[in-house]
């Protein structure tokens, strides 16, 4: 009964997300994706961005799908919750070598990575939800973690392979093209990995273990992919307009900067509470750390370390940038509550059943109170687009600030005019600064005052 409860409770869990995705309204970049894939072609899109912006394919190909009418805009939003939640597990399995018991023995694990992805993530709304970001930073690092799982999977297994047909082969290598095109951090990062497994076939495969064809054919097909993507002229253009002219030096302080305010100042209350939390967790009803988990942490956490080296190079600042970072941060940190089967089901103690109740409640709570926050920021959007609309050839006209309380989940942008392209009028508005809840009682208490004063 205990069993069936949990896993009706992970059931909401998961239609939440999907949901909260669904309504996340269309925000500054959205409105500007969609002008341009309805008024030119998808091939002169394409030429035109790696011409002069950038080499991520899966980017363009992916506003494509969600910018072409009303139906794939919300079908897309459902699937970046989809996506966000096969990013924890996959975070799950990459962090064990193995598929978790997501519904029985490893449901903590992943509940434990999905609140660290979740609450640690200093642009959560902005890199998952809006559809914008989540083709640039969501999908894209999902796309890498489809690549290597296949890989880690080997290596962890220790034993000789035997899958050698054809069909592996044909599935590895789109994904290695599709991780090549999709981000530079994301390139650069699974580049290291690649590396690293190089490395050990070349030197450590000491039981001279049969490397399966398909992997050569995804090494193959995301190195091919990647020089495609980091040698496009547009990458170049981008980075001198966009990045800061100075030394090596400069940039890494401000980059520096970046990280301690986004991660170790902004989003310490959350990540770093959670990295304890899995910490407390793996010594109170996990084994003690083996050397391999000792390892393992290790080699996520230099990855981890290895994604910013671009943003410390080219540092374009924000807090977009820190999502790869996280991510394999996420990975390191679920590595520690053990590698094999043996060591990772905690059995049916009440600690256990404690802990994975707690998370629940939290996780329900807050994204039952982020869909309600989606909901409402839709309806009032959809209010002032008819007012926009209604104005259209009185030139440039006022439209008071939504009087909007954001939670961390729903990305919001104070650019009017981006947000109303499509409209050809010209927007002000009264600024009113955003307030932004601390936690997730703050939020309770923000939304339970609106409804009072309605």
């Amino acid at each position: 009964m205990k069993n069936k409860i949990f896993n009706l409770l992970l059931l909401i869990l998961f239609i939440l997300v999907l949901f909260i995705g669904v309504l996340q309204p269309r925000m500054a970049d959205d409105f500007g994706d969609l002008k341009i894939f309805h008024s030119e072609h998808f091939l002169q899109i394409l030429s035109g961005a790696y011409m002069n912006w950038s080499g991520r394919f899966l980017r363009l190909f992916l506003i494509l799908f969600s910018t072409y009418n009303d139906l794939t805009f919300y079908l897309s939003g459902a699937l970046n919750g989809l996506a966000f939640f096969i990013t924890v597990f996959l975070i799950s399995v990459i962090a064990l070598g193995r598929i978790p018991l997501l519904f029985s023995s490893d449901r903590l694990i992943f509940l434990l990575a999905f609140s660290t992805a979740w609450f640690g993530m200093p642009a959560l709304g902005e890199c998952v939800f809006w559809r914008d970001g989540a083709v640039t930073y969501l999908l894209p690092m999902l796309s890498g973690l489809v690549f290597i799982t296949p890989f880690v999977l080997w290596y962890k297994s220790g034993k000789p392979s035997s899958r050698d047909n054809l069909l592996y082969s044909l599935l590895i290598i789109p994904a290695g093209i599709i991780a090549g095109v999709s981000h530079e951090q994301v390139i650069i990062s699974v580049g290291f990995l690649m590396g690293l497994w190089v490395l050990y076939i070349l030197f450590f495969n000491k039981d001279a273990r049969k490397v399966p064809v398909y992997l050569y054919a995804g090494f193959a097909s995301f190195f091919a992919g990647g020089l495609v993507s980091l040698f496009a002229p547009g990458n170049f253009k981008r980075m001198d307009l966009l990045t800061l002219h100075a030394s090596l030096i400069e940039k890494t302080a401000k980059q520096a900067g970046d990280f301690i305010i986004y991660v170790l100042g902004y989003g310490a209350q959350n990540l770093w509470v959670w990295l304890v939390v899995i910490l407390l967790t793996a010594f109170i009803i996990s084994s003690a750390f083996t050397r391999e988990r000792i390892n393992d942490f290790i080699l996520w956490l230099v990855t981890a370390l290895v994604s910013i080296l671009l943003v410390i190079l080219f540092p374009l600042g924000g807090q977009r940038p820190m999502y790869f970072f996280i991510i394999f941060i996420t990975i390191a940190f679920t590595s520690l509550l053990g590698a094999k089967p043996e060591n990772t089901a905690f059995g049916n103690g009440k600690v256990k059943d404690i802990i994975t109740a707690f998370i629940l409640v939290i996780l329900i709570t807050d994204c039952t109170l982020g869909l309600f926050s989606n909901y409402y920021l839709s309806g009032k959007l959809s209010d002032r687009q008819e007012i926009i609309k209604a104005a259209e050839g009185k030139g440039k006209i006022i439209v008071p600030a939504i009087d909007f309380r954001e939670s961390h989940i729903t990305f919001t942008s104070d650019n009017p005019n981006a947000m109303f392209l499509e409209s050809n009028i010209i927007v002000d508005y009264s600024r009113e600064t955003a307030y932004r809840p601390k936690n997730v009682l703050d939020e309770l208490k923000v939304y339970l005052k609106n409804k009072t004063a309605k």
